[in-house]
């Protein structure tokens, strides 16, 4: 199964961030193909001078196959591009398009 997963809240002020790491670590484990895309605040959650035990987390998953793409528009508003985690697609919106119309199954944290 293809899972796509969009996450588009401040991963330090909501929960959200921490449920969709745990949805993607489970599909992983299950052998699913698994993808998110971080939008507007949730950028953040790909930034190399944010929490460092985030970023382990990550970088785990995407050793196990998670592939995290990150809207450039909203790491350029931020002043990030120059800060994103190794590993992390640095794509345009359309890029979550895509991933939505070619996941089996597609979840919104917004």
């Amino acid at each position: 199964m293809r899972l796509g997963i969009l996450l588009a809240r401040d991963p330090v002020t909501y929960h959200d961030a921490h449920t969709a790491l745990h949805v993607a670590e489970a599909g992983l484990e299950r052998g699913d193909e698994v993808e998110v895309f971080l939008l507007d605040e949730a950028v953040y959650l790909a930034d190399s001078a944010g929490d460092e035990a985030v970023h382990v987390k990550v970088q785990s998953l995407m050793e196990r196959g998670l592939r995290v793409v990150l809207c450039h528009h909203n790491a350029s508003e931020r002043g990030m591009e120059d800060r994103v985690l190794e590993g992390v697609e640095v794509e345009s919106v359309i890029e979550n398009g895509r991933m939505a119309r070619e996941s089996d199954r597609y979840l919104s944290f917004t």
